[in-house]
């Protein structure tokens, strides 16, 4: 094997030993190759998705959502659902194995985390068929693109309601603004109801985030909001991005290294989401499966709101 050339087969099969999953990746030349095979008890290997990627082009995670989604499309128009359930039921069980297998630069490694791109490309095929659509949707994961998780489709990010209630519950406990208190009520209510549930964390951001543009617009004064905005300027030397984002703010992420930013930089936050502070919180100890190089240890953001 070539100087940066690097290959990885796997092979795992269904607890009835009836079933199993072949995926071969290779990586040549800046360029990643991957094969899904299935089989069923003696029968011969088929071939269900594949992958060739140009790691070279710099939007390459960008179109990432796009490739799945083509070939979730392809897939459904082969596949029944019952024939999509068997190999989704396996493939959801090896990002786990590949954590207490592997070390983490192997882990790391583009060859193994297109175990990540076969998983969505069958969640998405089945959500389609779910919802007797042809969109096979991916939604853009913004932890996926900043390096903090593997690939996920937004729509399968899934969270217990109750961990992500008592992490809200205690964000409201410090969300005061201008000496008015925010207390996401339709949140918390949504996550109570659901106890003992998992839920889609893209679902709580929207919730959260509706919550909080009305509350800054209609119960925080201009003159509120400018004082919000002083306060946590006077915490930094950059000065406030006319191109902030307020719904940040409802996350207490007022710089790209506090927990609910969607990247680590040395800057104003541009970009939050319920995914990447239910994230970060998680990832604190940095020792999760779904964690990356990109996870910031600790969140430095915890004290009150401005």
């Amino acid at each position: 094997m070539g100087q940066g050339e690097k290959q990885l087969t796997l092979e795992f099969t269904s607890n009835d030993g009836r079933c199993a999953l072949r995926i071969q990746s290779a990586q040549a030349g800046g360029r990643l190759a991957s094969k899904l095979m299935y089989r069923e008890k003696a029968n011969s290997w088929e071939a269900l998705s594949s992958l060739h990627i140009d790691l070279t082009d710099k939007n390459h995670k960008q179109a990432m959502h796009a490739r799945v989604e083509r070939q979730a499309s392809r897939l459904i128009k082969r596949q029944e659902y019952a024939e999509l359930d068997k190999p989704e039921r396996i493939l959801s069980q090896i990002p786990k194995a590949l954590f207490d297998k592997l070390s983490r630069a192997e882990y790391y490694d583009e060859v193994a985390q297109a175990v990540f791109y076969h998983w969505a490309i069958f969640k998405s095929a089945q959500r389609a068929d779910e919802s007797k659509s042809a969109d096979c949707h991916c939604g853009k994961l913004d932890t996926y693109l900043s390096g903090e998780s593997p690939f996920f489709c937004l729509e399968d990010v899934v969270v217990q309601a109750d961990k992500a209630y008592g992490l809200f519950d205690e964000l409201s406990q410090a969300s005061d603004f201008a000496g008015k208190r925010f207390i996401p009520e339709q949140t918390l209510v949504f996550l109570k109801q659901r106890t003992g549930t998992g839920v889609s964390a893209s679902t709580i951001d929207r919730i959260f985030k509706a919550e909080f543009r009305h509350f800054w617009k209609a119960e925080l004064t201009e003159g509120d909001r400018n004082r919000v905005l002083k306060a946590i300027q006077a915490r930094s030397t950059s000065p406030i991005n006319r191109r902030y984002d307020p719904d940040c703010i409802a996350y207490h992420a007022f710089w790209g290294h506090d927990c609910g930013c969607c990247k680590n930089y040395e800057d104003i936050c541009r970009n939050c989401s319920a995914i990447c502070y239910l994230h970060d919180r998680a990832c604190i100890d940095c020792d999760h499966w779904y964690c990356l190089w990109g996870c910031k240890p600790g969140c430095p953001n915890e004290e009150p709101a401005p």
